[in-house]
């Protein structure tokens, strides 16, 4: 996991303390080195980095991501949501579907949503 999902900068500087400042980019990038250097073939990052991660690494490192979120569909405690849609045009390898189907008022309505996106 290189960044949570539910943190922005301000947060993530908070978690690590020490008033440090950095883009959750560039954390998600520090990360994903690390764990590239270290054999990993794949991360758990937000949409949000997916294009950074593959302009870094090309397809030789996956990524997975959690907080997809149906458009116009509560985000929770997340602070950096994809839709289906985002995650599969920026090129995310696997997906986590979670609260956008399990706390929906009809999940699987939500799930077929979802998945339509993903596979548009």
């Amino acid at each position: 996991v290189t960044v949570l999902t539910s943190f922005d900068a301000d947060t993530y500087g908070e978690a690590i303390g020490g008033g440090y400042r950095e883009s959750t980019r560039d954390a998600v990038l520090r990360h994903a080195a690390r764990a590239a250097s270290c054999g990993a073939r794949g991360i758990v990052c937000s949409g949000s980095e997916i294009e950074a991660v593959r302009a870094a690494h090309g397809s030789a490192l996956g990524t997975l991501v959690p907080g997809l979120r149906l458009a116009g569909g509560a985000t929770h405690d997340q602070a950096r949501v994809v839709t289906p849609d985002e995650a599969r045009n920026r090129g995310a390898t696997w997906v986590i579907v979670g609260r956008a189907v399990t706390q929906a008022a009809d999940p699987a309505a939500a799930y077929t949503e979802l998945a339509a996106d993903l596979t548009a």
